[in-house]
């Protein structure tokens, strides 16, 4: 089945997110979020490098020997994870943020400017039938089906790897002794380097005794390719793509606004909030890439399909391998060709709220991620899955900033995550997923993050200049 080989790809990819990482005062790392965070109270901060991974959904069960990886890149079937058995319409992500070097600078403390850079990989498929997941790729912990007619409806898969370069600027709008508002807005200048979707609106198929070849496949596929796009997704490394010449061009934007309610009081040197609350919408747009020859619409009808043939051949361009090997001999009439294929950005609705609950000690995080997009068999897109995230996060030292938090996440896969996270200065660490290891012997995703940021404050005022106030 010509579905096999994006679920095989989609299931041996890396990704990466920062769930949990909203503390008060080093915000550099997080101006994707919401560009107004670039207004702080520092002179400037100075993102070196922040990497992660994530990945999950509803496809697979991970081992606790899925986090060898980080270390050589590979996932292997029925070691690192198993199919998971629990009926439903099948939908995964994997996401990659790779960001840094970018830099953030405060002009007469109202003003921010920020520019940020990074590489993102995104993955996405979603509205797989179950009894088509259930009945692919047999050998790897699941039953074979009794059920020999498969249908598939509305079903999409996309991926794609690019560059990010990030103008943002923020302001405060509004300012009393006792609060402030600041809006952000960000530019996005993206350079693609690699994608692939494939969408199939309605398709069936039969099957005879597992033996490997789809039977009477009738229905409609969109394939859309970059050339040489097995070189990120069919290796185990998918930034080989950056090495590829490309005009595969796009633009962004994001907006966004923090209202402050702070605490201001002159005859000390503490000054902190008592509440902070965001709001922005981020990704919106989309990168336009140059597709394969092969890329368009094809119609299959009562074509026959040996989809245990499909092997990973890192010679051939994946888009030749689908035309010469199922488009070519007959199995599918082109019906539409496409010479570029515009592939949309996740957009989403973000809201924060940062609560100060014991003075500079003690604070609770409350993050909704909203996903904007609805994905569809009608285009290429990558989305975020809606996860509500609450952390509290504890100060040892507000000084010395030196702190640590558990968030707990939930989404909307009603699939829940017990973590934790640490700041150590400049430093930070956390994952989304640590306890969840300890908890099941199983787990449907797994999250690691780590960055190195640099705040450059405020020189402090001497003691005497508090007392002239």
């Amino acid at each position: 089945m010509w579905v096999l080989a994006v679920t095989v790809a989609a299931q041996s990819a890396r990704a990466q997110t920062f769930t949990g990482n909203y503390n008060g005062d080093n915000t550099i790392n997080i101006i994707g979020d919401n560009p107004a965070f670039a207004q702080t109270g520092d002179r400037g901060q100075v993102n070196l490098v922040s990497l992660g991974t994530n990945g999950g959904g509803n496809y697979l069960l991970f081992n606790r020997s899925a986090f060898g990886f980080l270390t050589d890149g590979l996932i292997s079937p029925g070691t690192d994870y198993v199919k998971n058995p629990a009926a439903a319409s099948r939908s995964m992500w994997l996401n990659m943020d790779l960001q840094g070097p970018g830099f953030s600078v405060s002009f007469k403390k109202k003003y921010a400017f920020a520019f940020t850079t990074g590489v993102r990989y995104l993955v996405n498929s979603n509205n797989l039938d179950n009894d088509v997941f259930t009945h692919l790729g047999v050998n790897t912990g699941m039953l074979r089906p009794t059920q020999d007619t498969y249908r598939i409806n509305n079903f999409s898969f996309t991926s794609q790897v690019f560059r990010e370069y990030d103008f943002s600027f923020a302001t405060k709008v509004f300012e009393t002794e006792d609060r402030h508002l600041s809006l952000g807005i960000t530019a996005k200048l993206l350079a693609g380097a690699g994608a692939m979707g494939l969408t199939i609106p309605q398709a069936s198929y039969t099957t005879t005794d597992n033996d490997g070849i789809a039977y009477n496949v009738n229905g409609k596929a969109n394939f859309a390719f970059t050339p040489y796009a097995n070189k990120y997704a069919l290796t185990n490394s998918p930034l080989n793509a950056l090495h590829n010449a490309t005009n595969n061009m796009g633009l962004g934007f994001s907006a966004g606004a923090v209202y402050y309610l702070h605490i201001n009081n002159t005859f000390s040197r503490e000054k902190n909030y008592q509440a902070r609350i965001a709001l922005s919408v981020t990704d919106i747009g989309s990168i336009s890439y140059s597709a394969s020859s092969t890329s368009g619409s094809y119609l299959f009808n009562d074509a026959q399909i040996a989809y245990r043939n499909t092997t990973n051949n890192p010679n051939a361009t994946f888009g030749n391998r689908v035309f010469n090997e199922y488009l070519m001999d007959t199995v599918a009439r082109a019906q539409a060709s496409a010479s570029r294929f515009k592939v949309s950005l996740p957009t989403a609705l973000h809201f924060n709220a940062d609560i100060n609950i014991t003075r500079e000690i003690f604070y609770l995080n409350a993050n909704v991620l909203l996903n904007l997009v609805n994905p569809s068999s009608a285009k290429y897109t990558n989305y975020y899955v809606s996860t509500v995230t609450i952390t509290p996060r504890y100060y040892i030292s507000p000084d010395k900033d030196i702190s640590f938090g558990m968030p707990f996440s939930y989404n909307s896969l009603k699939q829940g995550g017990l973590g934790g996270v640490a700041f150590v200065g400049p430093f930070y660490v956390g994952s989304r997923t640590l306890f969840n290891m300890f908890i099941n012997n199983m787990y449907n995703n797994i999250d690691f993050y780590a960055g190195l940021s640099v705040r450059i404050k405020q020189k402090r005022q001497r003691e005497k200049d508090y007392m002239m106030m």
